[in-house]
């Protein structure tokens, strides 16, 4: 072989060298592009991650706040409410009553002692919690009320309360509407209320029919007209009476008669 021969031979191995490299290097770059870098798709939905689905938890039964207002309700201990009123109330006269809820045989001393002279009346069965509240409400043109007394008797699971107010009617009324709010508070804060009524007549007396007749200016006048009419008349009548008797008692003129000679008088 010769010279020439050996110099292509040598040179077209380092080409077929070179092309094995050049080859050898772009499936590596291929490679290395194809797990470091993916393509995108044509198609939208394999290019976006889908979104996750959420499945709704079920709600605990703590968390509803109305379930639990009724749980807490449902353990509430109901008592018997009891009024201790008088049959009926006196115009402008201060008198007092009382609510009894539970036991009245435990109070029995400080009801002779803060509500003498009142009866008891029946009110219903309300709920009892530990922290109860009662107000006494009525119209103001028709009666004030002042608190007066909030007692506890109660021991453990014994229910013993009792509370006691003022009351002054304003007016005779024959039913004088007073109504008790009650208000027991639960754990979590919310509100049970109830509504007790109770009617009472409240009677005239005399100082109160008197003090109306002098506070009232149209009656006292009405009554200073009658009056002064009445006297007015009497005089007027006592005038005349003396000009009428004295015509009724003057003598009447004797008729004379003259008798001539020859006739008697009979």
């Amino acid at each position: 072989m010769s010279s020439k021969d050996s110099s292509r031979t040598s040179r077209a191995a380092r080409w077929y060298g070179l092309a094995g490299a050049c080859l050898i290097a772009v499936i590596l770059a291929g490679v290395l592009v194809y797990f470091y870098f993916p393509t995108r798709s044509s198609n939208p939905s394999a290019s976006v991650s889908p979104s996750p689905t959420l499945t709704p938890m079920p709600a605990s039964p703590s968390a509803d706040p109305f379930r639990q207002f009724d749980q807490e309700v449902a353990s509430l201990v109901e008592r018997q409410a009891i009024w201790q009123a008088p049959k009926r109330l006196d115009v402008n006269r201060t008198a007092r009553l009382g609510l009894v809820i539970g036991d009245i045989s435990a109070l029995r001393t400080q009801i002779r002692e803060l509500v003498p002279g009142t009866y008891p009346q029946p009110a219903g069965q309300v709920k009892v919690g530990s922290t109860i509240g009662v107000q006494l409400e009525a119209d103001p043109g028709d009666a004030s009320v002042t608190p007066k007394d909030a007692i506890n008797k109660s021991t453990g699971e014994h229910t013993a309360l009792l509370w006691t107010w003022f009351v002054r009617g304003t007016h005779p009324n024959p039913e004088l509407f007073l109504k008790a709010h009650i208000v027991v508070k639960t754990s979590n804060g919310h509100v049970l209320s109830t509504e007790l009524p109770l009617s009472i007549p409240v009677g005239r007396t005399w100082q109160y029919t008197v003090g109306q007749i002098f506070t009232n200016w149209a009656t006292w006048l009405s009554i200073a007209g009658v009056l002064s009419g009445a006297v007015l008349w009497i005089w007027r009548k006592r005038r005349r009476q003396p000009h009428a008797s004295s015509h009724q008692h003057k003598p009447l003129p004797r008729s004379r008669m003259h008798v001539g000679r020859g006739q008697r008088r009979h």
